[in-house]
């Protein structure tokens, strides 16, 4: 009864407590009150929705596989939540939602594969991390489209150019000129709310100076080899550690690392060179732990070599002592 009060508190409290109760005695909720809990959640508006989205993720943990004859609902629900359009905002609570259903249903989720973009058009944020972590955990199936999508935000903001794969760039650089401008050209791809963009004809400021004309080719179709620093340094560090922990099993990293993320072991903040450090210890740490081999000789093994230069050279000389003594980074 206390559901509909004219008091905003109330209203709200009985939103957050109600995944209590479904915590207490589960299969007493599920079959006396959930369909018309979710319901109820369904239907808020304004304010109250944002707190609805997170009571539905912690009772769908609750309840289970309980939770999907209203599943297509939610969804629907969090699709337009997705949206940063209006007056209040819920995409971080959406995305929680969408982490904790993937915790209590994740098989049944990964059919669901247009939700995908719907969760990156807000850029990148902690709460998308999170999300697309219960997401690979839980829906594997959904595990090389979130790879993908994710490399492509990661490199937005680090390299401030769509991601390529190791062996790609080769293939296409006689066409790099018109290729790249395509590419990233008129999209108008944005990263997050930092302002990251991706397009032509434009400025974009690299390490300190601004390159006019296509960010993402340098003249003779070599790529720029300065780092992006337009973006906010916070979001700046997220991608960096996301990179450092995500699963990109299956995906070759290294020649990335080497042209983009080893660009920032010289950054002038230092929380960004302890994660960048950090990051790209991790990445060649992993390298050929799927088949138990690492590379002696040829391309990767230089590649591999490089980075591991540079990483020596940070590890010892680094101007800052708290970077000097992380022996994990060595």
């Amino acid at each position: 009864k206390y559901k509909e009060s004219s008091n905003k508190l109330v209203k709200k409290t009985v939103i957050v407590i109600l995944p209590r109760l479904a915590e207490y005695n589960a299969e007493l909720f599920e079959h006396q009150y959930l369909h018309s809990v979710v319901s109820h959640l369904l239907t808020r508006k304004d304010a109250d929705r944002a707190t609805a989205f997170i009571s539905l993720g912690q009772i769908s943990i609750a309840v289970g596989p309980a939770i999907l004859p209203y599943l297509d609902n939610i969804l629907s629900s969090l699709r337009s939540g997705l949206s940063t359009k209006g007056k209040h905002t819920t995409v971080n609570e959406a995305l929680a939602c969408i982490g904790m259903l993937a915790r209590a249903v994740g098989p049944e989720v990964a059919s669901r594969t247009d939700l995908l973009p719907h969760m990156f058009a807000a850029g990148l944020s902690p709460t998308l991390c999170a999300a697309l972590t219960d997401l690979a955990r839980h829906a594997p199936a959904l595990l090389p489209s979130i790879q993908e999508r994710l490399l492509h935000v990661l490199s937005l903001v680090l390299a401030g150019r769509p991601f390529t794969h190791a062996g790609a760039a080769a293939a296409s650089g006689a066409s790099a000129g018109g290729a790249a401008s395509g590419a990233a050209g008129g999209s108008g791809v944005t990263s997050g709310g930092s302002g990251v963009t991706s397009g032509s004809g434009g400025s974009v400021i690299r390490g300190r100076k601004a390159v006019t004309g296509n960010p993402l080719v340098a003249s003779g179709g070599a790529a720029l080899s300065s780092v992006p620093s337009t973006a906010d340094p916070e979001l700046v560090r997220l991608a960096l550690h996301t990179l450092g922990e995500f699963d990109f099993r299956g995906i070759v990293l290294t020649e990335f690392v080497r042209d983009s993320l080893v660009l920032y072991l010289d950054d002038d903040n230092t929380a960004i060179r302890v994660e960048a450090a950090l990051t790209c210890a991790k990445l060649m740490a992993q390298t050929g732990s799927e088949n138990g081999e690492v590379p002696t000789r040829g391309h990767a093994a230089a590649v591999i070599g490089d980075v591991l230069e540079k990483l020596l050279v940070v590890g010892i000389s680094d101007p800052d002592p708290a970077i000097r003594d992380r022996k994990s980074v060595v």
